[in-house]
């Protein structure tokens, strides 16, 4: 398998073209993915049918973007004078944007009607593109779907991320284990041969880099280490860290962003900004979600089951206060009564998890 490569830095232009007057110039959108700062690229969900019909026929330039992913993308550094490096992906966004300044004009673009918009992490790295102080000039509106700077899972606003590079090192030198629930549950699809084969290297790696282990190891030592030996494209190592320490952040590093709370936005604030949610958001995740393990039918035991820990890891995430088990119970099966009662069709996959989707809506 290719390893995960910093030369990703592509983007792609749909344009109009009008042959009566070649030199017209049409408003742009530029579209940054989602993904959780981990996966995702410019190619994702695009359907060039709605492209076509939704933008190019209407006389909007699209372009979406790449950028840097996982640790090569949102590995906070910090160094020895106390400062902060990180964001590096959203970095290469601004990059984008620059060359579009420079060049879309060759592709019919208005580079003075720049529109950034993005969907969950992409959301949120517009929320910061929009209000970061470095960023004058080369955006003029943005669209921010299901994601926000504000939201606790885009910025690092207490202690030391989890995806700092010692911390990931750590990881990859088998000082840190994933715990083994997290590893049972990741193996649990693969065939078994490849189970024993995986578990031969701590935490699902296909082995321990050598450049992490000879020597002592300097910041710059570290960094040129990841982008030519670490294989962050391998699968399950991918996701046992993404399962271990969670969504990547962006990071306060006083030049691109300032602040890692509502202040960031209300001093910075400079262009219009069009917010909201996708009432479906995440309804591309696949069943296993909501604690399914299996594509088969559901009891009625096992729908509530769900119901509960959907209501339950809500609470905990929103509450600075323990919600009681009582409190839970009843809640959920409220929750149940009100979205999945009335399904009359045996608790078939589908439906159910259409009706989960309503579940977390109201949320």
């Amino acid at each position: 398998m290719q390893f995960e490569s910093e030369n990703c830095l592509f983007l792609n232009i749909f344009s109009p073209y009008n042959s009566e007057d070649e030199s017209q110039l049409h408003p742009i959108i530029v579209w940054i993915h989602g993904g959780s700062f981990l996966a995702g690229s410019a190619d994702t969900g695009i359907d060039m049918e709605v492209v076509a019909r939704n933008f190019v026929f209407k006389g909007v330039t699209l372009i979406t973007v790449n950028y840097r992913l996982g640790p090569l993308g949102f590995m906070p550094i910090k160094n020895s004078d106390g400062t902060v490096e990180g964001n590096f992906g959203i970095y290469d966004i601004k990059l984008a944007l620059e060359w579009i300044q420079r060049n879309i004009k060759q592709f019919n673009g208005d580079p003075a009607k720049v529109t950034i918009m993005g969907e969950s992490a992409g959301a949120a790295a517009v929320s910061v593109l929009a209000a970061s102080p470095i960023m004058k000039g080369l955006i003029h509106q943005a669209i921010a779907m299901s994601g926000s700077s504000t939201a606790g899972w885009a910025i690092n606003r207490h202690g030391q991320p989890h995806w700092e590079i010692s911390n990931i090192v750590q990881y990859l030198t088998c000082e840190k284990y994933i715990s083994e629930e997290d590893i049972a549950q990741i193996l649990n699809r693969e065939p078994l041969s490849e189970r024993t084969k995986k578990r031969e290297v701590c935490n699902l790696q296909d082995s321990i880099p050598e450049c992490l282990t000879n020597g002592e190891l300097t910041i710059e030592k570290t960094v040129e280490c990841f982008r030519k030996e670490v294989n962050f494209s391998s699968p399950l190592f991918r996701r046992a860290l993404a399962v271990e320490l969670g969504v990547s952040k962006m990071v306060v590093d006083n030049e691109l962003i300032t602040d890692s709370g509502p202040a960031f936005v209300q001093n910075n604030a400079r262009i219009p900004l069009f917010t909201g949610v996708a009432r479906r958001e995440w309804a591309h995740k696949k069943p296993e979600f909501y604690q399914f393990i299996r594509f088969e039918n559901f009891t009625r035991s096992q729908c509530e089951e769900s119901v509960r820990k959907i209501i339950e890891n809500a609470f905990l995430a929103r509450l600075p206060y323990k919600v009681g088990n009582a409190t839970i119970e009843l809640i959920s099966n409220a929750t149940f009564l009100r979205y999945l009662e009335d399904i009359h069709i045996n608790y078939e996959m589908p439906e159910v998890v259409k009706k989960l989707q309503n579940v977390n809506f109201f949320l």
